[in-house]
């Protein structure tokens, strides 16, 4: 024979072994892998009246019961089991055995020119055949309810409610502050002068070509904002940003601001039924938005934290006046968490360290400060 002839032979036997082929129909269609592979292993098959020890529960105190007895076992007769009748095709011996240890032979050959044989099981599942999810019965754990909003009001990021599709305000969230203006690119500033540890924007800007819209901009507008002047030395600049945009915010905040960039964290939009949207663009769909993370130089305190970059979170239908989507409310979770000091305590009541830009006009926040631009609605009235 051969060569390639006996390495064809020896890759389909090689699962094979002698106590595996002295087993009867019998024993492997009853047989588990686990219960298989000790057969296999070891002197004898298993017999289904071996007796297996066994701890049993007693209600009594455990060191009492071995300063009195001694560790007690007991012996448990495990029942046979009868083979299960399967409908359709019979699967032989030979075929059992292979799809149990149905290993393929991959060739790997290093740098230095040496080839070796690697063993790696093949899947045996149909991937077209449909995957099962078992629902636990009610009442639902909460390790499986998707988080959509808050149970206490006081902790509401949008803490409004909508009613005939209009937003009704309710309580105001403690320690914020909510500042209408007719146009944030044209707001006074000054008023935040070297005070604010974080501002937090999702600016609407123009994306590359696209026609003027009302309520949006081009992204060199944004150099009005002297965002340098007042963020305190070690500040952040948190702003969303589409892929088209990214060199442009970059070279902003670094030339104009004097910003450095240290991080960026993604938003992948999900759909409710499931899927990953995927908006036209040029290359690629655009399936993410990214929020790029700069810092100001000097010393400020921070809390450092475990946090992932991304996070895949539904698409919120936009509600009257809304110029972006709705961003998750895991960003204020980052930025709350690295920087502790910006938050409000009792001693430190006004909301002057944190500031947020164009962010939908019921997302007034706890500890935050809003700068609300008001809907073309308002404006025509």
């Amino acid at each position: 024979m051969s060569t390639e002839l006996l390495e064809e032979v020896f890759k389909r036997t090689s699962a094979f072994t002698v106590r595996g082929a002295m087993m009867d129909d019998f024993d492997l269609e009853v047989m588990d892998d686990i219960e298989l592979w000790e057969a296999e292993a070891g002197n004898t098959i298993p017999a289904e009246w071996e007796e297996e020890e066994d701890y049993i529960t007693l209600n009594l105190d455990d060191d009492a019961l071995d300063d009195e007895f001694g560790v007690i076992v007991s012996k448990r007769r495990y029942p046979k089991r009868e083979p299960s009748r399967k409908t359709g095709s019979k699967l032989s011996s030979r075929d059992q055995i292979i799809q149990r240890y149905k290993y393929m032979q991959v060739r790997i050959q290093d740098r230095h020119g040496h080839t070796f044989f690697v063993s790696r099981k093949v899947n045996a599942v149909d991937p077209s055949m449909p995957t099962y999810v078992r629902i636990p019965p009610p009442p639902i754990p909460r390790s499986w309810v998707k988080h959509i909003r808050p149970l206490d009001a006081e902790a509401e990021s949008t803490p409004r409610s909508i009613i005939s599709g209009m937003l009704i305000p309710k309580s105001e969230p403690q320690w914020s502050r909510r500042i209408e203006t007719p146009s944030t690119l044209e707001f006074d500033f000054t008023v935040f002068d070297r005070t604010l540890q974080c501002i937090y924007m999702d600016p609407p800007l123009l994306l590359p070509n696209e026609d003027a819209k009302p309520g949006y901009f081009d992204i060199a507008k944004l150099c009005a904002i002297p965002v340098h002047k007042m963020l305190v030395p070690g500040a952040f600049l948190f702003t969303w940003c589409e892929k088209e945009l990214l060199p442009d915010m970059c070279e902003i905040a670094e030339q104009e601001w004097g910003l450095k960039y240290v991080e960026n964290f993604c938003w992948v939009r999900h759909l409710t039924n499931n899927h990953i949207a995927r908006l036209p663009s040029d290359y690629f769909c655009r399936s993410k938005v990214t929020l790029l993370i700069f810092r100001r130089e000097g010393d400020l305190e921070m809390r450092h934290q475990r946090s992932p970059d991304s996070v895949f979170d539904f698409v919120k239908p936009r509600l009257p006046g809304d110029l972006n989507d709705r961003k998750p409310d895991f960003a204020y979770t980052v930025i709350e968490t690295l920087l502790p000091r910006a938050l409000c305590t009792p001693d430190l009541p006004n909301p002057d360290r944190l500031l947020q830009l164009w962010m939908p006009a019921d997302s007034h926040r706890k500890h935050w400060t809003t700068v609300v631009q008001k809907s073309l609605e308002t404006l025509a009235m």
